[in-house]
């Protein structure tokens, strides 16, 4: 992944500095979790999140 404009806090208005923005981080980790099931759920089954627990243990900043 590229970090890009688009996945900036501001964005988001989860902060106000150009860094990635912690609900992008959260929508990969919730895609990454999806898709490394989907292809064992059967018929019209997903699945549904229930607790996220996330640290920033450092800023990823945008450079363009």
């Amino acid at each position: 992944m590229v970090l890009e404009k688009k996945d900036i806090a501001p964005v988001y208005v989860s902060g106000s500095i150009e860094v990635f923005a912690t609900p992008v981080i959260i929508t990969l980790v919730e895609n990454a979790a999806f898709s490394s099931v989907e292809p064992f759920l059967g018929g019209d089954l997903t699945t549904v999140g229930i607790y996220v627990n996330v640290r920033h243990l450092s800023v990823t900043f945008v450079v363009v």
